[in-house]
C-alpha cells in the first residue's frame, strides 16, 4: 500500500521566497542611499578643503605681492593743516 501524499506536504514556499526578496531588495536601496549619503558628504568635505586651500593660496600671494612693492604715500595737494 503506498502512501498517499497529504496537501501539507506539498506546502508553497512562494510567499516566503517572495517576502525574502523583497527584504534583500529593501536593504539593498536602504544600503545605496546609506552610499549615497556618504559620497555626498565626502565631496562636500573634498570641495570645502580645496576652496580653503584656494583661499589660503591666494591670500598668501596677495600677502606676498604687498610686501615685494609697498604702495608709496602720495601727496593728494592738502595740507596737514
Amino acid at each position: 500500500m503506498a502512501i498517499q501524499p497529504t496537501p501539507e506536504s506539498h506546502r508553497d514556499f512562494t510567499c516566503e521566497i517572495l517576502g525574502i526578496a523583497v527584504l534583500m531588495v529593501l536593504s539593498a536601496i536602504s544600503h545605496f542611499w546609506y552610499l549615497m549619503i556618504g559620497f555626498g558628504v565626502l565631496a562636500a568635505v573634498v570641495v570645502a578643503a580645496v576652496s580653503c586651500y584656494v583661499l589660503a593660496l591666494r591670500a598668501r600671494t596677495e600677502i606676498l605681492q604687498r610686501l615685494a612693492q609697498p604702495v608709496a604715500l602720495q601727496n593728494t595737494g592738502r595740507n596737514s593743516a
